[in-house]
């Protein structure tokens, strides 16, 4: 059971290192005060979300109504 497991992640390790090795795609280190997937997988403060909400470029509903 275990070996299927790890087979799984030895193929997307692989994909990943295929498209690095080609240029496809550029992995960079994101400090973790930087991880904008934060606003999609734990509960944040007021300012860090308005901050990471900017950073996405995603506008308040109202603001893209006011925009028609």
């Amino acid at each position: 059971m275990f070996h299927v497991h790890t087979k799984h992640m030895e193929i997307q390790h692989d994909f990943v290192c295929e498209k690095v090795l080609s240029r496809e795609v550029k992995v960079e280190h994101v400090s973790s005060a930087d991880q904008v997937a934060d606003i999609l997988t734990k509960p944040l403060g007021k300012m860090k979300f308005a901050n990471l909400r900017n950073d996405l470029a995603i506008s308040k509903l109202q603001q893209l109504l006011l925009c028609k």
